[in-house]
């Protein structure tokens, strides 16, 4: 496929051809003055400054250079010359080069020896299918116009010299070159030249005819004007072969519909007189070439420059604006291209395709489904994940004129510049449609208006992007506004709501899967030697963006440049060791919160950050529980239908309660994993940090979060540091936060689809009111493991890994009193002392019973006998399920 740079290179030459053409035939055949080898280098320095982009300067010096040509050949009008070649100056200096052009052709081969002259009038006819798509300064009647600028004066040349000439008609002149360009031969030459004011009074009285002033031109003007409008509308068709013969079909059904009102016209107005008709039916055939063979390419190339100059000049207006315009095919061509280098985000890049950008292209099939397509998109997420890339990615899908907004050129310190600019690009998109906006670091601008007390320039702004925005949406125009943002959280309410940003997309950092296909495609094509665990740099890379995996990656080929050795794989485990991430935990579980709380995206996900994958096959035993939590979470959460019909009021909460490190935490997120639910955190600690005044509104937002994002799991890990009994001295503090979490519980909003799962140590602690049922329906004792749990524990503790054999099932009977997490301390320092084995070389990599007595002499039982039987009185006291 020819690039659009190919294109303008043979527009540029098809410029110079024209102007070749036109001094070839001046200089040559019609005004042959000058001797050949001067001729041959004023065409060459006109079509050189043509090809270079100097059209008019060419010109110029072609026009200035045919003076004492003309006044050669018309030796006895000099004043009708000198205006001859004013008009000329004035034309180029006025119209566009195109028209003028052509004018000048078809000029030249209407005055040329026969059967040339037959060209001009079909070549007049066909140019104004030549305008079509382009800029409103080249109008389809210029070249008419240029025509008969130049051929009135003309003929009153050739009529002062006594050489009556008919329109459109041959002019015969014997005319030879001079020899030399000596004084004397132009003296001989130009000797006999007179003013010509006499002659062209004479003149005047024979060439305005009745016939050719008032008839030909108007019907010349109505058959160009007929031939743009044919063209134009068939140019506009579905069918590529009716496109490539629109200028053949409009120019045809012009010079016929020209031919036939002059014969029917020639009877009653006698313009045999004025016009030389058979002239005109000459000019059918090559008409028909001109239109079918040169016209396509001619009007190709010219459509091909013109938006090049548009490009370049629009271009050039944007940067000093303070955004970059793209119209250019070959850039949205390279952004669309960048949609495949956006690795991970199949789930996000699925949904952008059905939701947006197939509903903006195929318009008739969103027509069809009554579907309306979405004029704003906003991308939120940490910084370095890409969000950038798929904004423009996006726009490249698209293939639309694409205006990426600068926020720091936007903004200006004069009072009103500002909006100015940001009014203005939106009018650029409009001229430009069907476009795409894309506006970086959206909060710069979005930031909500209650965050302002003073004249600031932002909420202004903001008033005129949601003023566009709804200008949009109801005149449904073919514009979208791309934002993205890492502090969504900032944004004024106002642009969330339908009909601003119809889709709010979370885009969150890779995962490890993710990491491991970014790690390939950026290493693919550089020099490395041996084979590359991707698999381990990406659990290397915890919490590292793409952008951190870019910069890993670059740093790796500078030091390989820097070396002369290829990259290896301990190589690039070096350098990850010098890096921290970017994204920290604290980071990462604010993001997540802003995925619960913003995206529009019913999507499976945690808000806390870090946990593994856990399934019941990594909870230990506690088969009771299990038993418990599928019997009643998994009805209410998956079979709500069955629930109804039976009239069963589904569960609201559950909580557990125990010994420190017995699995209550790990129940929690097995459960959620296995729901495929949102899992949301709600600590004390976070409580804590705000005080008892916010701890309220943040228990409301929170139930809000899960109520948006259902299904969901709410745990309150600690829930007695959250909710202590009312009538003690620390209860009287936590009062509000008391009765907001009893009314979120079982308000009259109620829990759809969201379970309250609690865990504690200290039952005994936590405010009696969220203990009767309607709040938390189950409350469960885990107890510490037995010896049969204790064993399942450790097994898979120690899984993947050689032990000797009955070691465990003696470990189990010997811990007795030792909790879960006592457990996994128990079989990590046992591994540890295989470690150390290893090292000091022993080649057996196997955990023997020396490992586990050194181990047990370490880690102690955390669970004491008394701590117990506070747990089996409580249970007794108030008959719960164990």
């Amino acid at each position: 496929m020819v690039s659009n740079r190919t294109l303008q290179l043979m527009s540029r030459l098809f410029t110079a051809a024209l102007y070749l053409a036109i001094s070839l035939i001046a200089f040559v055949i019609d005004f042959p003055f000058y001797p050949v080898p001067v001729a041959l280098l004023i065409i060459a320095v006109t079509t050189a400054l043509a090809y270079s982009g100097h059209v008019k300067l060419g010109f110029a010096i072609m026009t200035i250079l045919l003076i004492p040509a003309l006044l050669y050949v018309y030796k006895y009008a000099a004043l009708g010359v000198l205006l001859l070649i004013l008009i000329l100056l004035i034309l180029i200096r006025v119209f566009d080069w195109l028209g003028v052009g052509v004018g000048m052709l078809a000029w030249e081969f209407s005055i040329m020896p026969n059967p040339l002259y037959v060209l001009s009038v079909p070549l007049i006819l066909t140019s104004p299918s030549l305008t079509i798509g382009v800029t409103k300064r080249v109008t389809p009647l210029k070249s008419l116009i240029t025509f008969l600028i130049l051929y009135i004066p003309t003929l009153l040349l050739l009529n002062a010299n006594n050489a009556v000439t008919p329109w459109f008609g041959y002019v015969s002149m014997s005319l030879s070159p001079l020899q030399s360009l000596t004084a004397g031969s132009i003296m001989t030459a130009l000797g006999s030249m007179d003013v010509g004011l006499y002659g062209l009074s004479q003149a005047i009285s024979r060439v305005f005819t009745w016939a050719s002033t008032y008839v030909l031109p108007p019907i010349m003007a109505l058959a160009a004007y007929i031939a743009y409008v044919v063209s134009s509308k068939l140019r506009s068709h579905d069918n590529k072969v009716v496109r490539f013969l629109a200028p053949a079909v409009g120019t045809m059904i012009a010079y016929a519909l020209m031919t036939y009102l002059l014969f029917y016209m020639n009877p009653y107005f006698g313009l045999y007189q004025g016009i030389d008709v058979n002239t005109l039916m000459q000019g059918l055939l090559p008409a028909l070439v001109i239109s079918l063979v040169i016209l396509p390419l001619i009007m190709h190339f010219r459509l091909v420059e013109i938006k090049f100059e548009q490009e370049e000049k629009q271009s050039m207006i944007a940067l000093e604006r303070g955004y970059q315009l793209i119209l250019n095919k070959d850039e949205l061509k390279s952004l669309a291209n960048e949609w495949d280098s956006v690795i991970g985000l199949d789930d996000i890049k699925n949904e952008i395709e059905t939701s947006v950008i197939t509903p903006l292209k195929d318009v008739k099939l969103s027509q069809k489904y009554g579907l309306m397509p979405i004029h704003g998109v906003l991308l939120f997420g940490p910084p370095g994940v890409g969000k950038t890339m798929l904004a423009r990615a996006i726009a490249g899908r698209l293939g639309w004129t694409t205006i990426i907004m600068n926020l720091g050129e936007l903004l200006s310190k004069y009072y009103g510049e500002s909006e100015n600019r940001l009014t203005e690009l939106f009018k650029v998109a409009r001229n430009y449609a069907p476009s795409v906006i894309i506006i970086d670091e959206f909060d710069a601008i979005g930031k909500a208006r209650t965050r302002y007390v003073s004249d600031d320039v932002t909420p202004r702004l903001l008033n005129i992007l949601l003023s566009e925005m709804d200008g949009i949406t109801k005149s449904n125009e073919n514009i979208l506004v791309i934002g993205t943002t890492n502090q969504p959280d900032l944004l004024d309410p106002a642009l969330l709501r339908p009909g601003r940003f119809d889709k709010v997309i979370y885009v969150p950092p890779p995962n490890e899967e993710t990491r491991a296909r970014m790690f390939e495609a950026m290493l693919k094509d550089k020099p490395i030697q041996g084979p590359i665990d991707y698999a381990k740099l990406a659990k290397m890379t915890d919490r590292f963006t793409g952008a951190d995996i870019m910069n890993v990656v670059r740093t790796a080929v500078l030091e390989s440049l820097k070396e002369g050795k290829p990259i290896t794989q301990g190589k690039l485990e070096e350098i990850i060791n010098r890096y921290k991430p970017s994204l920290t935990y604290d980071l990462l579980e604010k993001y997540e919160a802003f995925r619960l709380q913003y995206s529009r995206l019913r999507t499976y996900g945690k808000a806390q950050v870090g946990i593994p994958e856990v399934t019941w096959n990594d909870v230990g035993d506690l088969e009771e529980v299990k038993e418990v939590i599928n019997k009643y979470v998994v009805a209410t959460m998956q079979r709500r239908d069955i629930l109804e019909k039976l009239g069963i009021e589904p569960i609201h909460g559950i909580l557990l309660f125990g010994p420190p490190g017995v699995g209550k935490t790990l129940v929690a997120k097995a459960t959620a994993n296995m729901l495929k639910a949102n899992f949301i955190e709600l600590n004390g600690a976070e409580l804590a940090r705000v005080g008892p005044e916010r701890a309220a509104a943040v228990v409301k937002d929170v139930f809000n979060m899960a109520r948006d994002n259902a299904p969901a799991i709410i745990f309150i890990d600690e829930i007695d540091s959250v909710a202590p009994p009312r009538d003690s001295p620390t209860g009287s503090v936590w009062s509000n936060v008391i009765a907001q979490l009893l009314t979120e519980m079982d308000g009259l909003r109620g829990l759809n689809n969201v379970i309250v799962i609690a865990a504690t140590n200290r039952p005994w602690f936590i405010d009696p009111a969220l203990l009767r049922p309607g709040r938390f329906d189950k409350v469960i004792y885990i107890p510490p493991p037995n010896r049969d749990a204790r064993r399942e524990i450790i097994k898979i503790h120690i899984r993947n890994a050689e032990v000797e054999e009955g070691v465990i099932d003696w470990v189990a009977e010997v811990t007795e009193g030792y909790s879960g997490a006592d457990l996994a301390a128990l079989v990590r320092e046992a591994k540890m002392r295989a470690l150390d084995r290893v090292l000091s070389g022993d080649n057996k990599v196997r955990i023997t019973r020396e490992d586990f007595e050194y181990a047990l002499s370490k880690v102690r039982p955390s669970l004491s006998r008394e701590l117990l039987s506070q747990y089996e009185d409580f249970v007794r006291r108030v008959n719960l399920m164990v």
